[in-house]
């Protein structure tokens, strides 16, 4: 059965970029991947290294720039994509099946070092037992109004999930990797509204979902108000309520003795739409508590140690894990699930995960910073 990813998040979040990084630590790792491009307004080209090649793009079926030519904006021609998607999703199944199947075949036809008699037996093996083979990486927009404001994308999902044997054409074992990008933490009401858009995510999908705090390697040159294990794990929100109407600055920052400064805050506490907006954004934080979906894996694409971390989350999520010989051969399945649960990434892992984010990007510069200006630094 083939296994893959439906990767998500805002624009800028860094999903081709993810896309292509991913698909290239896969390869290291022999796995047989394609990426898939779902979304008619980008090329997926612009971002490719040459040891990346995009299997299938669906502008080849509906492009947005033609649509926007017969006068649909950005985002209602986005939208009309989708629908058209939708409407020929059976259609799109076929051809993706088909691209892979194409591409796999022509993977083999390239081989070389191998004896004639090895070849004939790689090509006696049936299409859909190549295609079982295959990893997709899948690649989706990220405007939210996709998700929230229509059915296109779940009816889209639905038909790429269906099972092989219910009539569906591809069956895939999928997992929503659902990318954000790590600066917002810097500010406080878009973070929480990055949790909230995050869960209505999970929730409008209705996948297994792993969300990624992305590009943790510009977290460097700044400094949030809490440690970064605040922000990924998401446990408790109320203490970013305080930050609301500067942002993130900090009670004992650079304006922390300007008089000015300070009557104008407490000008914007004491007026009627802070409160309300306060006690709006208490309930927000409250809903996504309460659903405890949110947390956040931390990633920068050119580091393989976090890259690794995430496909492990992902292959735990999605059931690729228990396709692993030392698990397919146990009798007992009850028990080849409890091995790869103890096998994964735990407690342990999770802090080593956040201690190498603050000592490669976050603690890095003050470490330096530090050693300049120590008058006798030890030899």
């Amino acid at each position: 059965m083939p296994y893959g990813q439906v990767v998500t998040g805002p624009p800028g979040s860094g999903k081709t970029t993810y896309c292509h990084g991913l698909s290239q630590y896969l390869t290291l790792l022999s796995r047989s991947c394609h990426l898939i491009n779902f979304d008619p307004g980008c090329d997926p080209t612009t971002f490719m290294s040459e040891t990346v090649d995009v299997t299938f793009d669906i502008r080849k079926i509906v492009d947005l720039n033609n649509v926007m030519g017969k006068g649909w904006g950005p985002n209602g021609g986005l939208q009309w994509c989708f629908e058209y998607i939708a409407h020929n999703a059976e259609e799109v199944m076929k051809r993706v099946k088909e691209s892979v199947i194409k591409k796999e075949r022509e993977k083999i036809e390239r081989i070389e070092n191998i004896s004639k008699e090895g070849k004939k037996e790689l090509e006696r093996f049936s299409d859909e037992e190549i295609f079982q083979a295959c990893y997709l990486i899948v690649d989706f927009p990220g405007q939210v109004e996709l998700y929230t404001h229509s059915e296109s994308s779940s009816t889209i999902l639905s038909h790429l999930t269906k099972p092989i044997q219910k009539g569906g054409h591809i069956g895939l074992n999928v997992v929503n990797v659902n990318l954000v990008d790590s600066t917002s933490i810097f500010d406080a009401g878009r973070f929480i509204s990055t949790c909230l858009t995050t869960l209505m995510s999970c929730i409008r999908l209705s996948l297994p979902v792993v969300n990624v705090l992305t590009k943790v390697d510009l977290l460097r040159n700044q400094e949030a108000v809490f440690d970064i294990e605040f922000f990924a794990s998401c446990d408790n929100l109320n203490p970013l309520l305080q930050y609301l109407e500067h942002g993130s600055v900090e009670e004992s920052g650079e304006y922390a003795d300007d008089e000015d400064f300070q009557k104008a805050r407490q000008k914007v506490k004491d007026s009627i739409f802070y409160k309300r907006h306060k006690e709006l954004t208490e309930g927000i934080v409250e809903v996504i508590e309460d659903y405890g979906l949110v947390n956040f894996k931390l990633l920068c694409v050119s580091d393989a140690a976090l890259m690794g971390r995430v496909v492990a989350e992902c292959d735990k999520v999605n059931g690729y894990v228990y396709t692993r010989e030392e698990y397919a051969t146990d009798d007992n399945k009850v028990n080849a699930m409890f091995k790869a649960a103890v096998k994964s990434d735990g407690f342990n892992g999770r802090q080593k995960e956040l201690e190498d984010v603050r000592e490669r990007y976050i603690m890095k510069n003050k470490v330096v910073e530090n050693e300049e200006e120590d008058p006798n630094p030890k030899r």
